[in-house]
């Protein structure tokens, strides 16, 4: 799938969207992650290729 980024990212990056639905990087603690980057995103507004996902991470101690 492709996705318009609101943030730079390298690949492999865990993402949410941002406010405007574009893809920003997730704070895996506290986000929801709904793609992975499977490219880098050099520049916002860049369309990159991700894997689709449905994930909430839970960081335990």
């Amino acid at each position: 799938s492709k996705l318009v980024m609101g943030a730079i990212c390298d690949g492999m990056a865990l993402l949410t969207p941002d406010i405007d639905g574009h893809g920003a990087v997730a704070i895996v603690d506290e986000d929801f992650v709904g793609a992975i980057a499977l490219e880098a995103a050099t520049a916002i507004d860049e369309i990159i290729e991700v894997l689709i996902t449905k994930l909430q991470l839970v960081v335990t101690a």
